[in-house]
């Protein structure tokens, strides 16, 4: 019972999803280490992550769990994301295009890694300093969540929570909760005035899968035109390979392809956390078919972890309304119904979505969430193994499913679970 009331706290309310986003909890196995003394782990990657060891000169795929010793980089291509475990129990969030290393660190020196260019996003409860270098601006941490740009010619830090000093030969500015400073060559931080700080970290959200598509929803076509591009990014997907799935749509095609090429898309778009670009994509969808649910449904989860709880509600009851027998409907709105803290109106409309397409593995693990929220463990376990059954190479259903053992106090199943996901 204290695992599953322990879920329901991690569940309630989902808005709290807009705030941890990407980061899973830090798996329970180890992969083989490469130092002993490492200064980072991969804890989870999304497209094209690579690292250089600093001790050859290709650039290799992150793994799962890899370590990263002193002297090694990090990359991130475009629609790429990652998020790393410091040695000091910090988390760092990378956005796409960055590009950081951890130099070997010198004796008496703090904890301290090198960002060359793009974003990070950094948690940290650690009574340690330590500090993030770019080519403008330093930033020396004492326990906080801040942001870390760095263009061409400007590097910038946001302050959420704490305390971050922005330092540079020319100057030091002091910055606390809701501060921003920004610097540019030869020049002293200065003060920034950010309407909305939190805007600029809306690529470390996490969106719930709510579609699957198959090769047969976009019907036949040669291999060269659109369709063939969408179904060799369906099997890019269920490979696992993200990037490349996007890779194979990122240009839209000439001839006329319908709203599910843009949903489609949409999809890809939110696993690498660009909002902006989905929604864009959802409403071209909507503009050739004002009347597609699955397309108010996915904008329902947008606005769910977006936190305007209202507008998803809205959202989702208008796919309900608009394709009744769509399991994506009714998980959009189980979603919905939970952001407001309306868990049995959010149970029954899971139940909606498992009756309208008992084949959904994603309904099946929605309702086993669910469940696991009203502490039924058993119903909730018997749910997640439908869900992993009927499509395996889901991650989602493998995580639910390895709550779901969690909740029976089974670490070991849990655990194999969580692996596989």
């Amino acid at each position: 019972m204290h695992a599953a009331n322990a879920w329901k706290n991690k569940q309630r309310p989902l808005l709290f999803l807009a705030f941890v986003t990407m980061i899973p909890p830090a798996p329970a196995y180890a992969a083989p280490e490469e130092c002993a003394d490492w200064v980072a782990k991969a804890i989870s990657t999304e497209g094209n992550v690579e690292r250089h060891s600093g001790m050859d000169t290709a650039w290799q795929p992150v793994r799962p769990n890899q370590v990263f010793c002193p002297g090694s980089a990090i990359r991130t291509g475009p629609r790429s994301r990652a998020a790393l475990l410091l040695r000091n129990q910090s988390v760092l969030r990378v956005d796409q295009r960055s590009a950081i290393t951890f130099p070997a660190a010198e004796s008496e020196t703090p904890f301290w890694l090198r960002m060359l260019n793009g974003a990070v996003n950094v948690i940290t409860r650690t009574p340690k300093k330590f500090q993030i270098d770019t080519p403008f601006v330093n930033a020396a941490v004492d326990g906080t969540e801040f942001l870390v740009t760095v263009a061409e010619n400007e590097a910038a830090i946001s302050v959420f929570e704490g305390q971050v000093s922005a330092t540079n030969p020319q100057g030091q500015r002091v910055l606390r909760s809701g501060e921003s400073a920004s610097a540019g060559p030869g020049q002293a931080p200065v003060p920034r005035i950010l309407a909305h700080p939190r805007d600029a970290v809306q690529w470390t959200l996490y969106y719930p899968p709510l579609l699957t598509f198959h090769r047969e929803d976009f019907g036949e076509g040669d291999e060269n035109a659109w369709q063939g591009r969408v179904h060799r990014s369906i099997a890019a997907y269920r490979e696992n390979r993200l990037s490349d799935a996007l890779k194979l749509i990122a240009q839209t095609p000439q001839d006329n392809p319908g709203a599910s090429f843009f949903i489609w898309r949409a999809a890809l778009l939110l696993e690498t956390g660009r909002s902006d670009e989905a929604s864009a994509d959802l409403q071209t969808a909507l503009g050739l078919d004002p009347n597609h649910g699955p397309a108010h449904a996915q904008q329902a989860i947008i606005a769910i972890t977006q936190n305007r709880r209202y507008e998803a509600l809205e959202q989702a009851r208008r796919a309900t309304t608009l394709t009744p027998q769509s399991a994506a409907s009714w998980i959009a709105l189980s979603y919905a119904e939970q952001a407001i803290f309306n868990l049995q109106a959010a149970l029954d409309a899971s139940r909606q979505a498992v009756e309208k397409e008992p084949g959904n593995a994603l309904a099946w693990a929605r309702l086993a969430e669910l469940r696991l929220s009203l502490a039924d463990l058993d119903g909730a376990l018997t749910a997640a193994e439908k869900a992993a059954t009927l499509d395996p190479n889901l991650a989602r259903t493998h995580s639910v499913l390895g709550f779901a053992w969690l909740a029976q106090i089974n670490t070991r199943a849990a655990r194999l679970a969580f692996e596989h996901a």
